[in-house]
């Protein structure tokens, strides 16, 4: 159950940083904005960057056979 939470932690955290990175060339005329917007990104990098180790660290190693 934890590794399904991971890989939709993955996923929910790219489609964020695509979103965040979209936006970010747009004209901001509040310097607080452009700091929100660096922060979502900052977030959204480590929610996948982190839920990515997860998986990669509990990947099986064993091989099942079919008998």
């Amino acid at each position: 159950m934890s590794r399904l939470t991971a890989a939709l932690l993955v996923r929910v955290g790219l489609v964020l940083l695509i979103l965040a990175a979209l936006i970010r060339p747009l004209p901001m005329p509040d310097r607080a904005d452009v700091v929100v917007d660096d922060f979502a990104i900052a977030v959204s990098l480590a929610l996948v960057v982190a839920a990515s180790v997860y998986l990669r660290l509990t990947r099986e190693t064993t091989v099942r056979r079919h008998e």
